[in-house]
């Protein structure tokens, strides 16, 4: 897809100026390790007045910053489209169940704290890294390696959890991390999970009908979401979670900052209504939502869809968890 490759031309060539520069290092795992007790089961307490209501679990340290807002129950009619134009083929989804959705993209600290080191690369190169790292979204995280981490967190918190990863080999986010067979999907599942693609975009629009939350006009997300040439940034690396103001539903860089994982494989939207949609049984990409701070705001419409490999990794993709919860 044009715009998977675009990413892979642009990292490509941010690799190739820092290799010239002989800036590149390696990982940092000079970080303290995962909690030797067990991170205290979250509640997510109803909203009084529906989706969007911005709720914080009793999650102790490392972890006590986890946030997450209740989404309600609805639908959306999604087009799928590589600019967010409206072209494609307009499908009605409806989403039947409530679900918690981190307020914030996971964090380098989060990510830290519960796996033992930081994936993210410091490159060493002003303009290159981003200001305050501990809260910066985590990147270069293969979606495989996301699983890795909810299923971390779910067993901490006393939680099931939701994947199953016996026949993944290799160390997570360090480049060599992949699973060979098929990993199965449970909805049903009380542990933290990826979003599905309808989940994420139902979620990013928070109740909005035009191209953009905050209208038609790409422009709009000027001083919203940290993309391609937004005052302040050079487009050379993310800014920390929520340095732009959250969405109608309380969740911040939605459509900037970093892409985000999401569970589905990538195939065309269907022409029929569709109940709680998961995507396609199998595939050979997977599906990553959202704007980054390289990409343009025409190009970080919450319609965008983007997919590639499953072992990719790009300092310009991340993720945010979600859970299952009861009504």
């Amino acid at each position: 897809m044009a715009d998977s490759k675009t990413a892979r031309l642009q990292s490509s060539t941010r690799v190739w100026l820092l290799c010239v520069l002989g800036a590149l290092c390696g990982c940092d795992r000079d970080v303290e390790g995962p909690p030797s007790r067990p991170i205290e089961r979250p509640s997510v307490n109803s909203a009084e007045q529906g989706s969007g209501a911005s709720v914080t679990e009793a999650v102790p340290h490392p972890l006590e910053s986890l946030e997450w807002a209740r989404i309600e129950p609805g639908s959306l009619v999604r087009q799928s489209t590589s600019y967010g134009t409206g072209e494609g083929l307009a499908q009605l989804v409806r989403l039947t169940r409530p679900y918690a959705m981190m307020v914030t993209e996971v964090t380098e600290a989060q990510w830290a704290a519960l796996m033992g080191y930081n994936p993210t690369r410091p490159l060493g190169v002003p303009g290159y890294e981003c200001p305050g790292r501990a809260d910066c979204a985590v990147n270069r995280v293969s979606w495989y390696a996301t699983l890795a981490f909810a299923n971390q967190l779910s067993v901490w918190a006393g939680l099931p959890p939701c994947y199953d990863l016996t026949d993944c080999t290799g160390e997570p986010a360090v480049g060599d991390f992949a699973c060979a067979g098929d990993i199965a999907f449970d909805r049903d599942c009380p542990g933290y999970r990826l979003p599905t693609e309808a989940e994420w975009e139902y979620a990013a629009r928070a109740g909005s009908q035009t191209r953009f939350p905050c209208g038609d006009d790409p422009t709009c997300l000027q001083g919203r979401a940290i993309v391609q040439g937004e005052p302040g940034t050079d487009g050379l690396s993310s800014f920390p979670v929520a340095s732009r103001p959250a969405n109608e539903w309380g969740l911040y860089d939605m459509l900037g900052n970093v892409c985000e994982w999401v569970w589905d494989f990538s195939a065309p939207y269907g022409a029929d209504p569709d109940d709680d949609p998961i995507g396609p049984a199998d595939g050979e990409s997977r599906v990553y939502r959202g704007g980054a701070f390289y990409i343009p705001a025409q190009g970080s419409s919450p319609a965008v869809r983007r997919w590639i490999d499953p072992a990719w990794e790009d300092e310009g993709l991340g993720f945010r968890l979600v859970r299952t919860i009861g009504d």
